[in-house]
């Protein structure tokens, strides 16, 4: 398997994550070109997608750069080749020193308040509760994270993902995790009380 094709299999995963439902049957390919469509990313057929997911029986179907690009952005990319490349870094640097803007939760004063900002136009606010790594929802845009949730976190680092654990509230029948800005990390700023 090339390098493409290993790409091309990490894109639809992360397609399938982001749909939160495997791609497999007819209505899954509708209802994605549907999605794609509903957020004005492109328009592409069902029968396209089926072709890329190999659905029909061609041995090693290609892929059109087209097909890839939109793809790539419904997970968040600019296109096929920056998905390419943070693949290539991911491939080169599964671990390093963090020289990022970091804010430690422990540091926080309660009441004291954050605001965090990911692609696509996702926006949250978190209050410390005065633990060392409890917050509430205090504000959501355009995120599956509600107003009153409670989320445990440890640190914020600017440009990196972030990882809230433990979140109770709202729909959420069980406690669970969840992750801002997998594609191209989180920006934050302090807000104060």
């Amino acid at each position: 398997m090339d390098k493409t094709e290993i790409y091309c299999e990490r894109l639809r995963g992360a397609v399938a994550e982001r749909m939160e439902r495997d791609i497999c049957g007819h209505n899954d390919f509708i209802l994605l070109s549907e999605r794609i469509e509903a957020e004005k990313i492109d328009v592409i057929s069902p029968t396209t997608l089926k072709r890329f997911w190999g659905y029909f029986k061609e041995e090693h179907p290609t892929p059109q750069m087209r097909t890839l690009n939109v793809l790539s952005k419904f997970i968040g990319y600019k296109d096929f080749q920056s998905f390419s490349e943070h693949q290539d870094h991911l491939d080169n640097y599964s671990s390093e020193f963090v020289k990022h803007n970091t804010q430690h939760c422990f540091l926080m004063q309660p009441n004291e308040r954050i605001e965090i900002n990911w692609y696509p136009k996702r926006k949250i606010v978190l209050k410390h509760e005065g633990d060392n790594d409890l917050f509430q929802v205090v504000e959501s845009q355009n995120s599956k994270l509600e107003v009153g949730m409670i989320v445990h976190c440890e640190l914020f680092t600017m440009n990196q993902p972030l990882w809230l654990k433990n979140i109770k509230g709202g729909q959420i029948q069980e406690a669970c995790d969840y992750v801002c800005g997998k594609v191209g990390g989180i920006n934050f700023r302090l807000l104060g009380e």
